[in-house]
């Protein structure tokens, strides 16, 4: 046998031997069927996120107000504050990445992706059909209307109409109210849609909240702030505020309130969508 024929045979052993043990390799190893995932299930949503505010300055109606939050009831009346919030599309388009959209109707004023009559603590919230679970203070009246802030059909506001004229100068506050079950030291987002009635003069309206140390807002008054007060006319905005509690609060009773100029004939407001949660 010649030098290049046995070179040639030798070449053809060890790639033989190359290819079996390849073949041996490929035959022990299983395949990863597995499907390759792109995300969990756990990623925040887009567009997520609260303002804050404490207790500032006194005032002679309905206690102070939340910092950030509106002028008291009687001073200047230069600024507008507290987040408008969103009102929901009839679309239910939009959101940050897919999230799933509030019920329509419910409004999304604290804009956490979820309708705030499902997560707000207080009993009828959006008035469909009635004004039952607030109960109105003596100086006013109250009725349902079908005027609904977010313009539904099958859906109403509460009506406050406030007609008590005082020779005294200044402004008055009267509201409806509800009670409810507190924690001291707590941090609370509160919101609703007002729409003053310009027809019949000028006032404000929005949220004050009376702080208790008993149970069924009853005894041991704490304190009295303005959550949120706007003076717009003619129209639905969203007075929005935050507060904490006082650390010895058991219970707290949430009051929807028109504040009207002593020697005004009338005042009248509706409410809608109220949101109170914690925070």
């Amino acid at each position: 046998m010649s030098a290049s024929a046995s070179h040639s045979s030798a070449l053809r052993t060890v790639s033989l031997q190359a290819f079996l043990v390849l073949c041996a390799a490929a035959l022990s190893c299983s395949v990863d069927e597995r499907a390759l995932s792109l995300g969990g299930p756990d990623e925040p949503s887009a567009g997520e996120g609260s303002t804050t505010a404490g207790t500032g300055a006194s005032s002679n109606d309905g206690g102070s107000d939340a910092q950030g939050g509106d002028d008291a009831v009687g001073g200047s009346a230069d600024t507008q504050a507290g987040t408008g919030g969103t009102l929901p599309s009839s679309s239910g388009a939009g959101g940050g990445g897919g999230s799933p959209q509030p019920a329509p109707g419910c409004g999304d004023f604290n804009e956490n992706q979820v309708a705030d009559c499902k997560e707000t603590l207080v009993e009828n919230p959006t008035f469909d059909e009635a004004e039952a679970a607030w109960s109105a203070e003596p100086t006013l009246t109250q009725d349902w209307t079908d005027q609904d802030g977010l313009g539904r059909e099958k859906s109403g506001a509460l009506m406050l109409v406030s007609d008590e004229v005082n020779p005294d100068p200044g402004t008055s506050m009267s509201g409806t109210a509800q009670c409810l079950v507190a924690t001291g030291a707590q941090q609370y987002d509160f919101a609703v849609q007002v729409r003053i009635d310009g027809a019949l003069g000028g006032g404000k309206a929005g949220i004050n909240v009376w702080f208790y140390g008993s149970d069924g807002c009853s005894d041991n008054f704490l304190q009295g702030t303005n959550a949120s007060l706007k003076y717009d006319l003619d129209t639905w905005v969203v007075a929005r505020g935050q507060l904490k509690s006082p650390a010895a609060t058991r219970s707290m009773l949430v009051r929807l309130v028109a504040v009207k100029p002593n020697a005004q004939q009338s005042l009248k407001v509706l409410f809608d969508n109220v949101l109170v949660t914690k925070l």
